[in-house]
């Protein structure tokens, strides 16, 4: 699969909340094969023969291939693993780049066995202005000890915890305790999974940040993301001023 090329990459909306501004993308793997495995069991195979970091990074250099295509006040976000930035790699990928325009996302279901390690390598990307994200908060005691020893930028609350959180008052409590910790330790929170207009409501009022999921806009070729941005650009434009009915317009 590495040697034919056969991963692409796909991008799904990130919009701030208070203005339903689009701010970002998060870039995810697809993999055109016969098989039809999903991602996840592409890249844990690739780590049980020792290509995880390959393969990572592959998806990491075509994500980073968009970002000249979408302007500069847009950032892409990526999922990489302890290992994978450990090595170093991601900083060499990243040099030369905006890094304020990078987001690097570690996952609940990553094991960290060296905090110290990934510590001194994250720093070593986001003195450059790249942010860390860690995803899946709410899902698991892991993403809790991410969180306390890598004191991200942005806290992703799982689809788990978004889910109903209009009907459910376990779950607004919660992510309303992980909103106000975000602003204790001035961290972004971000929703994953926004799937109906009552979710994203019920999250407006809690002061998330921003969101994305499919009732906000599904995952998308890089064409249909810059079709999404030229409309906004559009939107944004100011409208002229007509002129007062009944007074002529000066010529």
């Amino acid at each position: 699969m590495l040697a034919s090329d056969e991963l692409s990459i796909v991008v799904q909306p990130i919009y701030r909340i208070a203005d339903h501004r689009l701010v970002g993308f998060e870039c995810l793997s697809r993999f055109a094969s016969p098989e039809g495995w999903t991602p996840d069991i592409w890249f844990n195979m690739a780590a049980s023969v020792g290509l995880g970091i390959e393969l990572e990074m592959m998806a990491v250099q075509k994500g980073l291939a968009l970002l000249d295509l979408f302007p500069k006040d847009i950032y892409l976000t990526f999922n990489v693993s302890p290992e994978t930035i450990i090595s170093g790699a991601v900083a060499e990928a990243i040099a030369g780049k905006d890094g304020r325009r990078v987001v690097v996302e570690i996952t609940e279901h990553a094991s960290v066995s060296d905090y110290e390690a990934l510590g001194r390598a994250l720093n070593e990307i986001r003195v450059n202005g790249v942010r860390l994200a860690v995803d899946d908060a709410g899902a698991g005691y892991a993403s809790l000890r991410h969180i306390l020893a890598l004191q991200p930028d942005i806290i992703k609350l799982d689809i788990s915890l978004t889910r109903n959180i209009q009907d459910d008052l376990a779950r607004h409590a919660l992510a309303a305790a992980l909103v106000h910790f975000g602003r204790e330790t001035k961290s972004q929170i971000l929703a994953e999974g926004v799937e109906s207009a009552v979710e994203f409501e019920a999250l407006r009022k809690l002061g998330v940040e921003t969101a994305q999921g499919y009732f906000i806009g599904r995952p998308m070729p890089c064409a249909e993301a810059c079709l999404l941005i030229a409309q906004q650009q559009i939107a944004a434009r100011p409208r002229p001023k007509l002129a007062t009915p009944g007074i002529k317009a000066a010529m």
